[in-house]
This record gives C-alpha cells, sequence and structure tokens, in this order.
C-alpha cells in the first residue's frame, strides 16, 4: 500500500493543501478527491478525514460528514476541532443532544475552544434553551474578545428574550468587529423592527442587499418594514423580488398578500393567499387573512370556512375565533358569534375587541347587564368603544333602527359622547 511504501513520500501533503486551496475557493468536490488522494497515501492522516468531512458538511452530506469525523476521531481521540465539527454536522441533522455532547467533549479536551463554547450555545438555542446559550456566547467572547459571530449569535438569544437593546448593541458590536457582516445587519435590521425604528430597520436591510444583492430574506423583511409604515408599494416590489430569488416561498406570498389587502385589492390579496396555502397547507395565518379578505368581500361562507380552517389547524388561535365571530354577526347568528367571542376571551383574556363585540352581540340579543359587562370591560381595557360604535353607526336612532330594539337610556350614554 502506498502509506506503507512510502513512509517519508509528502504527496499526502501536497493533495491535502491542494485540497484546502479548492475548499476555501468553494470546489468542494475537487476539494474532496485531493482529501481522497491525501487519504490513499497516509490512511492515518488524520486532518484529511476531517477536512474531508467539513467538505461533505457543506455539501449537505452530513452522514457522510459525520462518518468522516468519526474517522478524524478514532485515529485522534483528543481532536477537539473534530468534535466541534461533527457537533456542528449533528446541530444540522436537529440531533440536538448529540450535538451538545460532542462540543461539551470538545470544551474538555481544549477548554480555550471558543468556536465549541459558541457552537454549543447556538445548539441550546435550538432546544430551547436561551439562558444557557447565553452563557456559552459570553464564555465565547470572553475566550475571544473578537469573535464577531458568537456577540451575533448572543444578540439573536438576546431578541429571543426580548431584551431588544441589549441584542442591538450586540449586533453593533459583530458589525464594528466586521463590517461586511451581512447576517448581523439582517438580524439589527429586525430588532430596530421590533422596537419600531422602521427607518433604521430598513437602513440595515438596504446594506444587507448592496452586501448579498440575491439574499431573499433582506427583500422580505425589508417588504415588511415597509408594510409596516404603510408604503405598500415598496413592500409589494420587495415581495416581488423577494419570490423571484425563493419562489417557494410561503411567507413571502403572504407577505404580499397582506400588502395587497391593506390596499384594498382583494382579488390579488387572495391569489397570493392561496399560493402562500398551496405552499404551506398547514398556514393557520393565511387561512385566517383570506377569511378576512372575503368576509371584506361579503363572502361570508367561505369566510366561514377560512377561519374555521385556520382554529382546526391552530386551536388556540383567539383572532380566527373572533374573525369568524364577525362574520356570524353579519349573518345574524349571533348565539354562533357569542360562542367564538367567549373561545377568544378564554384564550386572551386581554382581548379587548373580543369583549367589545361580544357587548355589541349581546346587544343585538337584548341582553342588557351582560352587554355592558363587556363594553366596560373593553373600554378597561383601552378600547374607545364609542368610536367603535361609531365606525358602524350613525346615532343610537341607526343603531335601534337597523335592529329594532330600544336601548335602555344607561347603555346609549355609554356609546355616544357627550354632545350626543
Amino acid at each position: 500500500m502506498k502509506n506503507g511504501a512510502k513512509n517519508n513520500d509528502r504527496r499526502y501533503d501536497d493533495y491535502f493543501q491542494r485540497g484546502n486551496v479548492r475548499l476555501v475557493t468553494e470546489r468542494y468536490d475537487e476539494a474532496i478527491e485531493d482529501y481522497d488522494k491525501a487519504i490513499e497515501w497516509k490512511s492515518d492522516y488524520v486532518p484529511a478525514y476531517n477536512f474531508r468531512g467539513y467538505a461533505y458538511e457543506i455539501k449537505g452530506e452530513f452522514d457522510r460528514a459525520i462518518k468522516d469525523y468519526n474517522a478524524a476521531i478514532d485515529r485522534q481521540p483528543d481532536y477537539a476541532e473534530a468534535y466541534n465539527n461533527r457537533g456542528m454536522a449533528y446541530i444540522k441533522k436537529r440531533e440536538f443532544d448529540h450535538a451538545i455532547k460532542d462540543f461539551n467533549t470538545a470544551i474538555e479536551l481544549k477548554p480555550n475552544l471558543a468556536e465549541a463554547h459558541n457552537n454549543c450555545g447556538l445548539a441550546h438555542i435550538k432546544k430551547g434553551d436561551v439562558d444557557r446559550a447565553i452563557e456559552n456566547f459570553f464564555t465565547a467572547i470572553n475566550l475571544k474578545r473578537d469573535y464577531a459571530e458568537a456577540y451575533n449569535n448572543r444578540g439573536a438569544a438576546y431578541r429571543q428574550k426580548v431584551e431588544i437593546d441589549s441584542a442591538i448593541q450586540d449586533f453593533t458590536r459583530a458589525i464594528k468587529l466586521d463590517p461586511d457582516y451581512a447576517n448581523a445587519y439582517l438580524n439589527r435590521g429586525a430588532a430596530y423592527g421590533d422596537n419600531g425604528d422602521y427607518a433604521r430597520s430598513i437602513g440595515d436591510y438596504i446594506k444587507v442587499i448592496e452586501l448579498e444583492p440575491d439574499n431573499a430574506k433582506a427583500y422580505y423583511n425589508r417588504g415588511r418594514a415597509y408594510r409596516n409604515i404603510r408604503d405598500y408599494n415598496r413592500a409589494i416590489e420587495d415581495f416581488d423580488k423577494t419570490i423571484e430569488l425563493k419562489p417557494n416561498y410561503a411567507l413571502a406570498y403572504f407577505g404580499r398578500g397582506l400588502a395587497y389587502k391593506r390596499k384594498k385589492d382583494y382579488d390579488r390579496a387572495i391569489e397570493d393567499y392561496n399560493m402562500a396555502i398551496e405552499l404551506k397547507p398547514n398556514f393557520a395565518l393565511a387561512y385566517s387573512n383570506r377569511g378576512q379578505v372575503y368576509r371584506r368581500k361579503k363572502d361570508c361562507d367561505r369566510a366561514i370556512d377560512d377561519f374555521s380552517k385556520a382554529t382546526n389547524l391552530k386551536p388556540n388561535y383567539a383572532e380566527a375565533y373572533c374573525g369568524r365571530s364577525v362574520v356570524y354577526s353579519n349573518k345574524q347568528d349571533y348565539g354562533r358569534a357569542i360562542d367564538d367571542y367567549t373561545k377568544a376571551i378564554e384564550l386572551r383574556p386581554d382581548y379587548a375587541n373580543a369583549y367589545l363585540n361580544r357587548g355589541m352581540a349581546l346587544l343585538r340579543l337584548s341582553k342588557w347587564d351582560k352587554a355592558k359587562s363587556d363594553l366596560l370591560i373593553a373600554k378597561d381595557k383601552g378600547r374607545n368603544i364609542v368610536a367603535a360604535f361609531r365606525n358602524n353607526y350613525e346615532s343610537i336612532f341607526d343603531f335601534e333602527h337597523r335592529n329594532r330594539l330600544k336601548l335602555p337610556a344607561d347603555v346609549a350614554a355609554m356609546l355616544t359622547t357627550s354632545r350626543a
């Protein structure tokens, strides 16, 4: 065998070094061929197994990557970097416990390996243990003060905890360390959006697009920001670009559908919700929003079908119950409407609109005391019940005439201004 016959032959290293060049220039198949040759010449050359595993990992061939990392570890049991790399492959396979075990082994073998602490944090985030993740990121940063990726990851963890100012500080540190770090701009843009600072949010997404012109997520996020400032035409343009770059991105169709809905272009909104549902059949939010559009088009039966589908997919979806109850009210089926409002309130006890609308439904059934109670709760929770009443009725007389009933004086007073 070549390895035994040519002990002093350094050709294995030539192949290995060329493989590394090909790896960094993203010529992964050629890199793997070179690592194959290196191993053929020196079958116990551990770095070749590790790097070949990394090449397979980048290609998405995680099982082959793990096989190579196993080979490296078998030949060198104290190879911390191989444990770290295998942990990353396990993360990509969503085997988070295996990943954490590997990262911890890497840390035991090499306590100052900052990358292992950082990656262990990523695995903990995937498992939902955000506090332990933050501890890992702190350690990684203490070991490597210029570790931009760890700052970015800690910022993402803070954002999950809704500690938005801390998140923004970390994303900003990552950007100062690496001014071309597109993902840090993307994350900071999202955090600015969380704070309602859409101008800065859009500025960060513009920077991402400058750095990565084909970043679909940046166009999508910027589209959401434009929609939030009611610049619906620019929002639609960004969602168009997102769909061009990523045609099967259900959220982009959904986002564009929302923009069309707010422009009252209901037919286009429905087309986009249809596509979002086709791509993601369990998309409860898309069914609910399509139901809202059908309701506005006065297609009550289709609206009810969509809200019902949304609640079947997501039984704790208070807004869908509330949406369906509005349609039942429009059909004068106040019993079912009240049942749905009640369910929405059970799910969201602070849901002011549900109290308001249930109160209005109870008025139509002449259940004055229960109606008053709901209207007062809605008012206490910040809902302007007079303005809401005026959105639907010109006056108390209009309400009484259309519903063929006479309101008690104290209820009428609740629903009018002092000038009424």
